[in-house]
């Protein structure tokens, strides 16, 4: 009954489609009410393209994550950040 953060820092676009639904499935079964999940994520156009950062490709991708955690975990709230968004003035 105590809420959870879970940080998935660089794995979840490493992992199959079907992996990351059985994933959120898993976490939204063990998460209490008032659970967040933290994570980073690539589009579905990232992965069409072939991106392999250090040799790594990305094997899976969405352009709606929120929708997902909604559907496969029951976390009703997300807040994407676009990194176009973001600017340092250094």
């Amino acid at each position: 009954n105590i809420p959870t953060v879970w940080l998935l820092e660089g794995l979840v676009y490493y992992l199959q489609s079907s992996d990351v639904v059985d994933m959120m499935k898993k976490i939204g079964d063990l998460s209490a009410k008032g659970s967040a999940v933290f994570h980073d994520s690539i589009t579905a156009s990232y992965v069409a393209a072939g991106i392999a950062p250090g040799g790594a490709p990305f094997v899976s991708g969405s352009d709606d994550y929120g929708k997902l955690w909604r559907e496969h975990a029951g976390f009703n709230r997300s807040f994407v950040r676009d990194f176009n968004t973001i600017r340092v003035d250094r």
